[in-house]
């Protein structure tokens, strides 16, 4: 995502970098959260309650992530992104499947 929005000229948006800092943490918090998860596991315990905070977690972490691609690819891109039912990738497939030191064109 970082390599995205430096890509596209929003490392200097201050908008922008809270929302890359927000998703940052989200991603720390559901590492901390599935270590937790392992751990419980892996002492043969039940890792019920961090499992259902980790969902929840993801379920809100998620909505930003795809807000923050969306804004930073842009209306055009996102509409030159193609429809499934064609067989063409979305939006966020090219982005879940870029290597992490490419550039977006």
């Amino acid at each position: 995502m970082i390599n995205l929005v430096v890509s596209r000229g929003l490392a200097d948006d201050s908008l922008v970098r809270q929302d890359v800092a927000r998703l940052e943490s989200g991603v720390r918090t559901i590492a901390a959260n599935s270590a937790r998860a392992l751990a419980a596991v892996l002492r043969g315990q039940d890792p019920g309650e961090v499992a259902s905070v980790n969902r929840l977690v993801k379920s809100e972490f998620e909505p930003h992530l795809h807000a923050l691609a969306l804004r930073a690819v842009g209306p055009t891109r996102a509409r030159q992104s193609g429809d499934r039912r064609c067989g063409q990738r979305t939006v966020v497939e090219d982005l879940y499947t870029q290597p992490s030191n490419s550039k977006e064109p």
